[in-house]
């Protein structure tokens, strides 16, 4: 939050978080003041891609770190490791942010009906941004807590 005037080619991050029955899911995806070109652009894409990566690799029976440590090996063979912040996803739970992290660490499976938040981000040198969505495991991938991130891919508006 800030208090200076949006510009076009600015990167609006949003984020809403709500408790519901005692739990605290959230969405949030980037929404451009204009058009996005350039470096900027190809991060910003990639990170999207990375996201819909990410729902695609989850499914039951499925090992935590393996999903986390071909995540971090795609930014890598992009060339994005310094664009690299933390892992793909983490738990949907009293707070924001919790418990379990997916991690190149986490051995543990991935069991049907566990909630994660798939959480992506990318840092670049002026700005970040980052796409979330709640999701619910199934034997053979998700289910999607939102469809609003399916139907927009980048948001760019006419400034």
């Amino acid at each position: 939050s800030r208090y200076r005037e949006i510009k076009k080619g600015d990167i609006v991050q949003l984020n809403l978080s709500a408790k519901i029955d005692g739990y605290s899911p959230s969405i949030g995806l980037p929404v451009i003041m204009g058009k996005l070109e350039g470096e900027r652009r190809e991060l910003v894409q990639f990170c999207h891609d990375m996201h819909d990566w990410t729902e695609a690799q989850i499914k039951a029976g499925v090992v935590a770190s393996d999903i986390a440590k071909n995540f971090y090996k795609k930014y890598v063979d992009a060339g994005y490791e310094k664009n690299y912040v933390y892992g793909p996803c983490h738990g949907t739970g009293m707070i924001e942010v919790e418990a379990p992290w997916m991690e190149t660490s986490s051995n543990y499976v991935l069991q049907k009906n566990m909630t994660f938040q798939v959480d992506t981000f990318i840092s670049g040198s002026t700005f970040g941004c980052r796409w979330e969505k709640g999701i619910a495991i199934k034997e053979n991938g998700v289910e999607s807590y939102t469809d609003y991130l399916e139907k927009h891919g980048l948001i760019e508006l006419g400034f």
